[in-house]
């Protein structure tokens, strides 16, 4: 595969492409990526996704109740009926109820149950319109309800019910609405075996984050759909779904030089399932996706043949420890790079390369440690408290460093098989304690001379 592209032109190209590529609001269906991984997350049996902040969730969310978006979706993963579904989001952006309606029905006394209850009642009886009164007024007798309604069906097309945004909510009461909401995600899926012959089912889609889900035990949990960028068995092209979304974005864009990169993939102007036919070979082989990517990224770090390939070095540091980068920390490593390769003025190299990809680094792990900051605070707290020392780390002077900042104490026990739950730590063979270099070098934690990085699991 050859891309004929100079570096001027591939810089250029790769500029344009991230324009608004990290807000899922300004989304459009020639941005859209619908990777083959995500296919999953559109069909009617499993109604709950779960990713890392910054994994897409959102972008998901945003696919289901947008018709245009829907109809990209339905035609790159052969789903005929997404595209004749109807879709409400009852929370998120824009949904029948904000985090600041969860708190007041929070204050005024409503069962959890009940409000969503209300909530996805009043998506069934009037979708698109925003319900009158209180939500404490709706309340009252919703589930009874909402159960005739979602047993009667609906007679032209499946309804998705979407929630997004769970991680908006108050902490205190965060777990007992997840409880909530997958309790109705259970319930309406159960419920699709027992409507009325003929009619069309009414879906939830709960997207969470991990601790959230975490905090949700005790309840019944729906099948659930784990939403990553890793491409599974496949260790050669563990990163290759990231980049093709790179390529994709890129080959989007108007004018020659995203027509000469679309030229290099054959059927990619045949419609979505030729094209998403296209991104899968990027995805499964690693040989095709370096060959495209050389139009944009020198091959290697430095001169020597051990110095480590610009294709996979970023990303290795920007793993957890399950071997996950999210796109939302790549793509700010990519922004970053191509901004330090504008500021070292026009060159003829390509705008991937060392001195680039090492500066692009450090944004990329500012973004993966702003999103745990705001989500998990628990975990701030917990690596807080280990600034400054030295990997790997045994486990007797990270409980002295938590205990002096009081840190178990604020956030509860088993902290450290959270964290390890979680990929923000590792245990070595010899019962201490490591951490990935995206962790590592948020918070500030050295590493000992001559210890090796812990290798991310596939």
């Amino acid at each position: 595969m050859m891309i004929d592209l100079t570096a001027g032109q591939s810089r250029s190209l790769l500029r344009g492409a991230l324009d608004g590529a990290l807000d899922a609001r300004s989304l459009t269906p020639a941005g859209y990526y619908p990777s083959r991984r995500h296919r999953p997350a559109f069909v009617h049996d499993i109604p709950v996704v779960v990713g890392a902040r910054g994994a897409g969730k959102s972008v998901l969310a945003r696919v289901l109740t947008d018709p245009a978006l829907r109809a990209v979706a339905s035609a790159a993963y052969r789903l005929p009926k997404l595209e004749r579904a109807q879709a409400v989001t009852v929370l998120g952006e824009g949904g029948l109820l904000s985090a600041a309606d969860v708190r007041a029905a929070d204050a005024a006394g409503v069962e959890p149950r009940d409000l969503w209850a209300a909530a996805a009642l009043a998506a069934v009886e009037a979708p698109g319109t925003a319900p009158a009164g209180s939500w404490q007024e709706r309340a009252a007798g919703a589930q009874q309800a909402l159960r005739e309604a979602v047993h009667a069906g609906r007679e032209e097309a499946s309804l998705f019910l979407v929630f997004d945004g769970l991680e908006d909510l108050a902490p205190s009461t965060r777990g007992e609405h997840a409880r909530a909401l997958l309790q109705l995600a259970c319930d309406l899926h159960r419920a699709r075996s027992s409507r009325a012959p003929g009619r069309q089912p009414v879906v939830a889609k709960v997207f969470l984050a991990p601790d959230t889900l975490r905090g949700a035990s005790g309840g019944d949990i729906p099948p659930v759909f784990e939403l990553t960028w890793t491409d599974g068995p496949y260790v050669d092209a563990r990163w290759n779904s990231l980049y093709a979304l790179l390529l994709h974005l890129a080959a989007g864009r108007p004018g020659t030089e995203a027509r000469a990169l679309r030229a290099a993939f054959p059927g990619w102007e045949d419609g979505w399932a030729a094209r998403s036919s296209a991104l899968d070979r990027l995805c499964c082989d690693r040989r095709v996706l370096e060959n495209a990517m050389a139009a944009f990224a020198e091959p290697r770090m430095g001169l020597s043949r051990t110095s480590g390939l610009v294709f996979s070095w970023p990303l290795v540091r920007l793993a957890d420890a399950h071997g996950h980068v999210t796109p939302r920390s790549f793509l700010a490593f990519v922004q970053a790079a191509l901004a330090a390769d504008r500021a070292g003025g026009e060159s003829s190299l390509r705008p991937l390369r060392s001195e680039t990809v090492h500066r692009g680094l450090l944004a990329g792990v500012r973004v993966r440690a702003l999103e745990e900051e705001q989500g998990a605070p628990w975990v701030a707290a917990a690596l807080d408290a280990l600034a400054g020392l030295q990997l790997p780390l045994p486990l007797h002077q990270v409980r002295e460093r938590w205990a002096a900042a009081g840190v178990e104490e604020a956030h509860g026990p088993d902290l450290v098989g959270r964290l390890v739950d979680g990929g923000f730590l590792t245990r070595r063979s010899d019962g201490s304690l490591d951490m990935p270099d995206v962790y590592r070098i948020a918070w500030g934690l050295g590493r000992r001379g001559g210890v090796r990085r812990p290798e991310a699991s596939a």
